[in-house]
């Protein structure tokens, strides 16, 4: 029950205000819910967001791939050179 500056003490009156009162929380209640699952749609259409966890997992695996190559090769020439890693390229 919300906060009130009067209650009624007439049953009839109070019943009313309760019916009323309820009808209300179920509306915002149902609003709120429908208001969730809006957001749930957004999410699932995000493309942005999916590209940009395509773009991860493609530096994971290119990452991956590079370490792989290193333990099997070796350090590359130019690391040997005193270049930085972020100079090597593939």
């Amino acid at each position: 029950m919300n906060s009130r500056e009067t209650l009624s003490l007439d049953l009839e009156t109070r019943k009313a205000q309760a019916k009323a009162e309820k009808e209300l929380l179920d509306i915002q209640n149902s609003l709120m819910a429908q208001g969730e699952d809006d957001e749930d749609e957004d999410e699932d259409n995000d493309i942005v967001k999916d590209e940009a966890l395509n773009i991860l997992v493609d530096l994971i695996k290119i990452t991956a791939q590079r370490e792989k190559a290193i333990a099997e090769v070796g350090t590359p020439p130019s690391f040997q050179r005193g270049l930085s890693e972020t100079h090597w390229t593939e």
